[in-house]
């Protein structure tokens, strides 16, 4: 694979497209939990669809940033290879979601009829 900076070896984790994303729901999501983006594929005539957590939390949450998210990660993925998706969902929304206040998440309810 080459890349601006010159070629690199291939490691296996690597994702190859045959075309790019005809709808929204192929396309690759890249983010790092507060800037993310949807990429089409499209090297012609790339699309990017961006994402801030300002968008949905209606300013910066100072909260946002959970620095122990990733020690939940293992239990989180044990449920899901248990199936249990409630419990991954729980454990989601418990451990690695920022808290945004209620008063935002109605603001933007009221602001998305």
């Amino acid at each position: 694979m080459c890349l601006a900076v010159g070629c690199v070896a291939p490691t296996g984790r690597e994702l190859w497209y045959r075309q790019p994303a005809a709808t929204w729901v192929e396309v690759l999501p890249i983010g790092n939990g507060r800037l993310g983006a949807m990429i089409f594929g499209n090297p012609e005539n790339e699309k990017l669809q961006l994402n801030d957590i300002t968008v949905w939390s209606g300013g910066v949450a100072p909260n946002a940033d959970i620095p122990d998210a990733y020690v939940h990660l293992p239990e989180i993925r044990q449920a899901l290879r248990d199936k249990d998706f409630r419990k991954a969902q729980e454990l989601t929304r418990q451990y690695m979601v920022a808290k945004v206040s209620k008063s935002k998440i109605k603001e933007l309810e009221n602001w998305m009829k």
